[in-house]
C-alpha cells in the first residue's frame, strides 16, 4: 500500500452508508465527498455487502476512489457478537472473517464492528443478560474464532462499544484489552456509544489501541500513527463544534507526522 502524508489537519472522511448511493455508483459517491469536502471513506454495511459481492465491483471501489484521492480507511462491518441464536451468530462470524481476509483488497487493515447483546429483539437494545459470565464468554469465544483470521491476513478488527451491549464501560473494554493482548485487537472510541460526552479520560485511556474515533459531535478522525490505524467519518446532519475540534486536536497534538494509506 503506497502511504502519503496528510494534506490537512484534522482529515474527515464520511461513513458510506450515511450517503444515498449504491453498490454501482462510486462515482456518485465521489461527487458527493467533494461537495462536503470530506476526503476519505469508511466503507460500512450494508453497501458493504453489495460491494463485496463481487471482485470485479471491489476493485472498481477501491481504484476509482484512490484515482480520486480518496483511501478508503476502515470496512464497517457490524454485525452482533454474542447474537443468542446460534445460526445467526455463525453467519456474523462468517462475514467478520470474510471481511478481515479482504480488507487489505480494498486497501485498509481495519474492520469495525459492535460487540452485540443477547437482546432478541434488537442488536441494538440493552438485555440484562448481557452483564452476565454467559454473555461475556459467548463474546470471547467469537473473538477466537476472529483474531487468528486478522493476524493471519495482517488485519484488525476493532470493537466499538455501546452502552446497551456487552462491552458497555471502559473497564470492560479494557478487561477484554487484557485477555486479549494482540495488536490485532483494538477499539473504534465512540464517547456517544459512551452516554459520556464530555469524558476526557475515556479518550486516554485506550491509548494506542484506538484504530477509529468518532468524536462528539458524531464526527470521525482519520489517521496512522506508527503504532495505531484511525478511520474516519463525519456523519451527516451533524455540524462539527469548535469544541469537539479542538478536542480532537488537543488529544493527537503528538501526532503531527501522521500518514494515511
Amino acid at each position: 500500500m503506497k502511504e502519503m502524508r496528510l494534506r490537512r489537519w484534522p482529515l474527515l472522511g464520511a461513513m458510506v452508508h450515511e450517503f444515498p448511493v449504491g453498490p454501482d455508483e462510486a462515482q456518485h459517491l465521489i461527487s458527493l465527498l467533494r461537495r462536503f469536502d470530506l476526503h476519505a471513506v469508511q466503507l460500512g454495511v450494508p453497501l458493504l455487502e453489495e460491494i463485496m459481492a463481487g471482485e470485479e465491483r471491489m476493485a472498481t471501489w477501491r481504484t476509482k476512489l484512490e484515482a480520486a484521492a480518496l483511501p478508503i480507511l476502515a470496512l464497517g462491518g457490524y454485525r452482533n457478537l454474542i447474537a443468542p441464536e446460534k445460526t445467526k451468530r455463525e453467519a456474523n462470524i462468517a462475514f467478520l472473517q470474510r471481511c478481515l481476509e479482504i480488507a487489505p483488497q480494498f486497501g485498509t487493515t481495519v474492520v469495525a464492528t459492535e460487540t452485540g447483546t443477547y437482546n432478541r429483539e434488537s442488536d441494538w437494545a440493552s438485555s440484562p443478560e448481557n452483564q452476565g459470565q454467559e454473555a461475556w464468554d459467548t463474546l470471547c469465544a467469537t473473538l477466537h474464532e476472529l483474531l487468528p483470521v486478522a493476524e493471519q491476513h495482517g488485519t484488525i478488527l476493532a470493537l466499538e462499544g455501546h452502552v446497551n451491549h456487552v462491552i458497555n464501560t471502559p473497564e470492560r473494554l479494557a478487561r477484554l484489552l487484557e485477555h486479549f493482548p494482540t495488536p490485532h485487537l483494538q477499539v473504534v472510541l465512540d464517547p456517544f456509544n459512551k452516554g459520556s460526552f464530555h469524558n476526557r479520560s475515556t479518550w486516554i485511556f485506550c491509548g494506542e489501541s484506538v484504530p477509529i474515533c468518532h468524536s462528539l459531535s458524531s464526527m470521525s478522525l482519520s489517521i496512522r500513527s506508527p503504532r495505531s490505524f484511525t478511520s474516519c467519518s463525519l456523519r451527516l446532519g451533524k455540524s462539527l463544534t469548535c469544541k469537539s475540534d479542538q478536542l480532537i486536536k488537543d488529544l493527537f497534538s503528538d501526532k503531527k507526522d501522521t500518514l494515511v494509506v
